[in-house]
């Protein structure tokens, strides 16, 4: 809605005359003059145990920078048994390459 021109607007009606009228609600309306800075996550940190035996669990703690950041939502999941097999004899065929 930033390029109405001279155009007489309302909040929550459409611009177009064939339009039924709107019926809802709007909060926590907020209006700026010009469009707000989005901040951006620039990194991610991940605390907790290194290392852990198969079969057992542990507990991470993730942190986004900086606080404010437009989206700090994670999401991680382990490998299945097959896909960590597959990680492991890529990286076993890429380590025999690299040191023949």
């Amino acid at each position: 809605m930033s390029d109405l021109g001279g155009y007489l607007t309302y909040i929550g009606k459409s611009l177009y005359a064939a339009d039924v009228t709107w019926n809802g609600a709007i909060d926590d309306l907020e209006i700026y003059k010009g469009a707000q800075a989005l901040t951006l996550a620039s990194a991610v940190t991940i605390s907790g145990a290194s290392t852990v035996i198969v079969g057992d669990s542990t507990q991470l703690s993730a942190s986004v920078t900086p606080a404010d950041a437009l989206d700090s939502s994670l999401t991680w999941t382990s490998p299945t048994r097959r896909q960590y097999r597959l990680i492991m004899e890529h990286l076993t065929s890429w380590r025999q390459q690299l040191f023949m």
